[in-house]
């Protein structure tokens, strides 16, 4: 290839196509749709955030879900935090109805704090656990 420059506009689209890691300190706190506050059956404190800086869906509104009830609604640089009970979740990345197909299933013990990152990957959406 004799002209290099021709890659470039490519390069950027697939830097615009994923997002950075938000960090709690630069994170907008909102609050989360339910479970607000810890009980004797939901011990866990779960953090969820919203990682930034994809251009792909940079507007859309991510709907999350834990054993399919929505827990949260997060845009660009927002996270929450929510109880839950020990055991198996399913931790969902859907629409407003409640439909999606981005899970991430994990066991949550008392003692933890679980904490999912949600965003964009080479133009994928991806729930991830990190703690």
């Amino acid at each position: 290839m004799k002209n290099p420059l021709i890659l470039l506009p490519l390069f950027a689209f697939l830097i615009g196509c994923t997002t950075s890691n938000l960090t709690a300190d630069k994170a907008i706190f909102v609050q989360p749709s339910a479970q607000a506050t810890p009980t004797k059956e939901r011990p866990i404190k779960v953090t969820l955030m919203r990682d930034y800086g994809a251009l792909t869906s940079s507007g859309a509104t991510f709907y999350i879900y834990d054993n399919n009830k929505k827990v949260a609604q997060l845009e660009s640089r927002e996270m929450t935090v929510y109880y839950a009970e020990p055991g198996n979740h399913s931790i969902l990345l859907g629409n407003s109805r409640g439909h999606g197909t981005i899970h991430s299933f994990s066991e949550f013990r008392v003692g933890e704090n679980p904490e999912f990152h949600f965003g964009v990957d080479a133009s994928y959406f991806y729930v991830k656990r990190v703690k």
